[in-house]
């Protein structure tokens, strides 16, 4: 199933795209309750053929009709046969279909109308494109159906229940006004986008080699090595119901999900962005019996992520939590780590000491000339390095300007403010944006590599020519830090954005001091570390 965000310019009504045999219709989503599963009816004392019987909803026997018969067509029986149920003036019918496909969002200049004085002609009121697929779909009107002779509603046992927000200024109509910003972490699996809150999961996985297993099958797709140890993974698209991952050659990614006997790999295609997002803006998704509602049940449209990207392409937000809380998963965990209770990893650091994890000492691994991280407590958000006019003198770190929800954004090259060769950058290069003294400042840098779980944070001595290599002045000791990349730790040089200063020549280094911008939507109350004292954040 797919969803289109709202067209631009003025209000657009929101239609959900459903197939009867060979018809393509689509109907308001004000007259959509939910979408059920085909099962068994009763029998109803009802002299027409398409009215099929009964079921069982809430406390009510809900009449359901087969629209195709009425029609005197035959419907051909599909696997996805579903029952829509349809509302209308605190009334209830079902209705038999054979797919529901695709939510989507026009306005009402777009329909052509139809008119008919009979009964059935009156059933569909016009016709309209459906951008999701750019097909056109005859307009289910509602109203006509309710109003056909012999048709049997029942009295709606949930008149209060609200559905999807009926028009695109409707979703932007937000009465609450405390601020719901939240970071989002945008993915994609098998073609379906998703974004979820980077602070509910444990780490990614850039690299995980799925190992296989006794237990594998459906979305259990195997075992990948977490922190030496082996956990198990899981198919993201396929447990949410939209279908198994396609057979390619594409090395995936995973999110690492952490429960209370053990963590969980989800496997997606692909990180895209980290982005900040109003939740209250979010466009809520009616029940539906294909897919796992109660773990994405909402969706973000691409033009609140990026108003200057036209596109009709949207997210499913994760609920983390309703996968942290899923019997099946927890259960799969168990059995995983019951059998991998021999290898528990150790954490330590130099000398044996040990250290406690919390969700705050995350980094974000780039390429900089080589691996380098930032604490993702000091970054905003990641942008895309696009549509930035480079007309600056190239022996100056400032590579240009990023427009961005309504901000001019300075971008400057991070290598060369950190005194490294200038950087070729490209459309695969990104964009880390921090506040510096209550502005925004952009830093480009290569391609993101994952997000890792800090094991350990030193100072450590800078020895020789490198004292002068970087930074200008020179420096007698450096931040690093321990992740594991690839199945094994790695100590690499950690940044603290906030204590740039891009503008300074020679790319010299403010003394490291409490940000005076905003702090992260990703981690609050962190306050940046002195560069002389070990990172407070591990």
């Amino acid at each position: 199933m797919s969803l289109t965000n709202p067209v631009p310019g003025g209000t657009a009504t929101g239609y959900g795209a459903f197939r009867i045999g060979d018809l393509h219709l689509a109907l308001p989503l004000a007259d959509l309750r939910e979408a059920i599963p085909l099962r068994q009816l009763r029998a109803f004392p009802h002299g027409a053929d398409w009215l099929m019987g009964t079921i069982h909803v809430r406390g009510v026997e809900v009449p359901v009709m087969d629209l195709l018969k009425l029609l005197g067509k035959q419907h051909p029986a599909h696997r996805d046969d579903c029952i829509l149920l349809l509302t209308h003036q605190h009334r209830m019918i079902g209705v038999l279909s054979s797919q529901v496909n695709s939510l989507f969002f026009q306005h009402a200049s777009s329909i052509r109308a139809l008119h008919s004085t009979d009964h059935l002609g009156r059933l569909s009121s016009g016709t309209l494109i459906n951008p999701s697929n750019n097909t056109t779909a005859f307009l289910l009107n509602v109203e006509a159906l309710f109003d056909l002779p012999a048709v049997v509603s029942v009295e709606d046992p949930e008149p209060q229940r609200q559905g999807l927000v009926q028009s695109s200024q409707e979703a932007n109509a937000i009465s609450d006004t405390t601020s719901s910003d939240s970071p989002m972490l945008l993915l994609n699996n098998a073609g379906v986008s998703y974004a979820i809150n980077p602070s509910d999961i444990e780490t990614t996985i850039p690299k995980p080699v799925v190992e296989p297993s006794d237990l594998a099958g459906g979305y259990f797709k195997g075992h990948v090595d977490f922190r030496g140890k082996r956990i198990p993974a899981i198919c993201l698209g396929e447990y949410l119901g939209f279908g198994a991952m396609p057979d390619t050659k594409r090395q995936p990614q995973a999110l690492v999900l952490k429960y209370a006997s053990g963590e969980l790999a989800i496997l997606i295609d692909q990180i895209v962005d980290i982005v900040r997002v109003d939740l209250r803006q979010t466009i809520a998704l009616p029940p539906l019996a294909q897919l796992r509602s109660d773990l994405m049940s909402s969706v973000i449209p691409n033009s609140l992520l990026y108003p200057d990207r036209p596109d009709q392409c949207h997210h499913h937000v994760l609920n983390a939590q309703g996968f942290l809380t899923d019997p099946a998963l927890a259960e799969l965990a168990a059995v995983v780590h019951q059998a991998e209770t021999e290898r528990q990893p150790e954490i330590t650091g130099i000398g044996g000491t040990q250290h406690t994890l919390t969700a705050d000492q995350r980094v974000i691994v780039f390429n900089l000339h080589g691996l380098f991280a930032v604490p993702i407590a000091e970054v905003t958000e990641v942008l895309p390095y696009r549509g930035i006019v480079e007309g600056f003198p190239k022996h100056q770190p400032l590579r240009g300007f990023l427009t961005h929800r309504g901000n001019a954004i300075p971008v400057y090259d991070l290598a060369q403010t950190l005194g490294l060769e200038r950087q070729q950058l490209d459309g695969d290069s990104n964009v880390i944006v921090n506040h510096h003294h209550q502005q925004l400042v952009g830093y480009a840098v290569g391609q993101l590599t994952s997000i890792e779980q800090a094991l350990w944070s030193p100072t450590v001595p800078v020895l020789g020519m490198e004292r002068q290599a970087r930074h200008g002045p020179a420096r007698s000791n450096q931040r690093m830090v321990e992740v594991r990349l690839h199945g094994q730790r790695q100590l690499i040089e950690c940044l603290s954005l906030a204590a740039l200063n891009p503008d300074a020549p020679d790319g010299m280094t403010e003394p490291m001091h409490q940000t005076d911008g905003p702090q992260s939507p990703v981690a609050s109350e962190t306050s940046v570390p002195s560069s002389s004292a070990s990172c407070e954040w591990c």
